[in-house]
């Protein structure tokens, strides 16, 4: 069976398929490119086991996923399924931004964090504040975002907001204070 029938089995829940072709696939500069141009496909199921694999890969420090940090940075304001965001959301902090990739990522964040899907807010903020963290010049609109999401419906976000906070100080009350 080829990889495209492959990915396209996944029902969106059970990942058990998904684990086993990515376990039979060899970990590969060709196997990430067909993942990342599969990422890209008409199918949203295509695109979201692509997604899911790469970021299993990322997991298990393949070096040629971290390699296709801009690619996969370029997927994230073509995406329109909420899962495929998730998981290039999930993969960002692995990932070394390249100053192209920075641009990408400062434009698409913003939007994202008002996304209508819970983890995909959580996920964007984490990256915005991670994205902060290196450049004064973006933290006071990521200190209000912080402040909004601390608000958030959400119980996920809440807690995502909570573990930025102990993580960046600058994002707290306090922290804003000192400096």
């Amino acid at each position: 069976m080829n990889l495209i029938m492959s990915l396209r089995r996944f029902d969106g829940k059970r990942t058990a398929d998904l684990e086993r072709l990515s376990l039979s696939m060899s970990r590969s500069p060709a196997s990430v490119a067909q993942l990342l141009a599969f990422a890209e496909h008409d199918d949203t199921t295509v695109q979201v086991g692509a997604t899911w694999i790469l970021k299993r890969w990322l997991e298990e420090g393949v070096p040629e996923v971290e390699r296709s940090a801009e690619d996969l940075v370029e997927l994230l304001p073509h995406a329109t399924d909420w899962r495929v965001q998730l998981h290039v959301l999930q993969m960002l902090p692995s990932l070394r931004i390249s100053m192209a990739s920075l641009k990408i990522l400062t434009t698409v964040l913003p939007g994202l964090v008002m996304h209508e899907n819970k983890f995909v807010r959580a996920w964007a903020l984490s990256g915005l504040v991670a994205l902060a963290d290196q450049s004064n010049e973006l933290r006071q609109d990521v200190v209000s975002a912080i402040t909004d999401a601390e608000d958030d419906p959400a119980p996920s976000v809440r807690a995502r907001v909570r573990q930025i906070q102990k993580c960046y100080t600058w994002t707290t009350q306090a922290g804003r204070a000192t400096r």
